[in-house]
């Protein structure tokens, strides 16, 4: 296929990415031209996974040609402040989907996400834009890798854009990642789940329990709260006594017990 080059978006020690398109000039293309022969021969051999439209010597250069699509990158285009949690939990949802359909060796779709290459389309779905640069390809990084990225980037969007319905998934999204422990994207979409504005709203200990709390954290935020019952109820007592001269419950309990039968306790 004869190419026409458009522009040049990137340019690096290993490739340089380009745009361009065929000779009718109607569709566009991404382009690699990969210059390090180790790199190509990496590239080569996950070609059986990768997205390569087509490939082929160009010189001593390796010509990659991958789909094209106008970019929305995910961080310009997403209003997060102006949707719904469901909504919101829908485009979480979308990011890690986009992820498990990218069919990209995880070694690439390493560098996609975290050169942030992922884009949001008016629909809310999303699509990555092949704009990387290769020096730092790593043919060891694993699905593990590139979930512990994913998370990243949703522990993100909501920080910046979350409301209370993400406060408990995001707290449990930190902590796993801190331990690194998101294994497969599986993982992280069930922990999405824990998105849901209508289960908090049924809650009745309010914030109890957090999906990332522990045994301990659930019981001491119900003995906390059963404090400050009691704290209560003592300062409305004193308050009474003060105002009062006594207590009006201790008051109308005497009155009650003030006799029994037919005999007077107050003789």
């Amino acid at each position: 296929m004869s190419l026409k080059k458009i522009g040049t978006l990137k340019e690096g020690r290993v490739n340089t990415v380009c745009v361009c398109t065929d000779n009718e000039g109607d569709k566009w293309h991404t382009l690699w031209e990969v210059k390090k022969h180790k790199t190509a021969r990496m590239l080569m051999d996950m070609q059986g996974a990768s997205p390569f439209a087509e490939c082929g010597m160009d010189g001593e250069r390796l010509c990659i040609l991958l789909a094209y699509e106008e970019p929305r990158p995910l961080g310009r285009f997403y209003q997060g402040s102006l949707y719904t949690w469901e909504e919101r939990r829908r485009i979480y949802e979308n990011i890690v989907q986009a992820c498990v359909n990218a069919a990209v060796p995880y070694p690439l779709l390493y560098l996609l996400l975290k050169e942030r290459c992922i884009n949001i389309r008016q629909d809310g779905s999303m699509y990555f834009t092949y704009y990387i640069l290769l020096d730092d390809l790593d043919t060891d990084k694993a699905e593990k890798d590139c979930a512990g990225l994913a998370a990243g980037l949703l522990a993100e969007l909501m920080e910046l854009h979350g409301r209370k319905e993400e406060r408990s998934c995001l707290a449990l999204i930190r902590k796993k990642r801190k331990r690194n422990a998101y294994n497969s994207f599986t993982e992280l979409a069930h922990d999405i789940k824990f998105i849901d504005g209508r289960k908090r709203l049924s809650l009745i200990w309010g914030r109890i329990p957090y999906p990332e709390q522990s045994t301990k954290d659930k019981l001491f935020r119900i003995l906390l709260l059963l404090t400050a019952v009691f704290l209560a109820a003592a300062v409305i007592l004193v308050a009474s006594q003060l105002m009062f001269g006594d207590i009006p419950l201790l008051r109308a309990f005497s009155a009650a017990v003030g006799k029994i039968g037919t005999e007077s306790l107050l003789k």
